[in-house]
């Protein structure tokens, strides 16, 4: 079995880290590290398409639910990026976990992003607030015997991490939320469909303001004006022929 760790802050702790590295090692977890900082060099780094596939991808970064990255929302990345990249680079094998070790890493709404940004996501899980590095060390120790020792279905694996670590973790199943995951794709093609109506819309009247412009600008140009009679021709149209 393989993780990837992919590390997207530069204030990581080394603690956290060498901890999740221990446990990983413990259940004889391969492990590869990269460092976050494009979609794109994520992609020239694990591969397009992988030639390594993994069970389990880790994130260590600060995050909220619009992103990851730095902390104070530094330099965040939108959840998105994370989601199409794993996609491109094709590096999870079917049934692995996207385990996101940050802030509200277990938040709904940060899952429902991640799946509907790629199919070949089948687990997440996380915090669902705030935590500190010492909750997530407990938090994976438990994800890790749960899941590689016994395992052990996600809503056991929810229950058993949030008792570790004291505070409530999550463990979303891809096919629990599939439903949602195809709706928000739905009001997503909506919202593209309306955004090329607008457009449209708004081309044509930039067309018809043009033709408008100009049509008034031939209404209003002045007319020839007929030239002044001097007197003497004046005198000369009404002598008598």
């Amino acid at each position: 079995m393989k993780c990837l760790i992919v590390i997207a802050t530069s204030s990581a702790c080394n603690n956290e880290l060498d901890s999740i590295r221990q446990a990983l090692r413990t259940h004889r977890i391969d492990t590869k590290e990269i460092e976050w900082v494009s979609q794109e060099d994520f992609l020239v780094q694990v591969g397009t398409p992988s030639a390594e596939k993994f069970d389990l991808v880790y994130l260590a970064a600060h995050a909220d639910m619009y992103g990851f990255g730095e902390s104070g929302g530094f330099s965040l990345h939108k959840w998105d990026d994370l989601a199409n990249a794993i996609c491109g680079s094709s590096c999870m094998l079917p049934g692995a976990t996207l385990f996101l070790g940050c802030c509200r890493g277990g938040m709904k709404t940060v899952a429902l992003s991640i799946l509907k940004g790629c199919d070949q996501i089948d687990y997440i899980c996380g915090p669902l607030w705030n935590t500190k590095g010492t909750k997530l060390i407990q938090a994976f120790n438990s994800f890790a015997e749960c899941k590689f020792a016994e395992n052990l279905e996600p809503v056991a694996i929810k229950e058993r991490m949030t008792s570790a670590a004291g505070q409530h973790f999550s463990c979303f199943d891809r096919q629990e939320l599939e439903s949602e995951v195809a709706m928000l794709r739905q009001i997503g093609n909506i919202q593209w469909q309306l955004d090329q109506i607008i457009a449209s819309q708004n081309s044509v009247v930039e067309v018809v303001n043009a033709l408008a412009k100009t049509l008034n600008n031939a209404i209003c140009e002045p007319c020839p004006q007929p030239t002044p009679t001097t007197a003497s021709e004046k005198t000369v149209a009404d002598s008598p022929q």
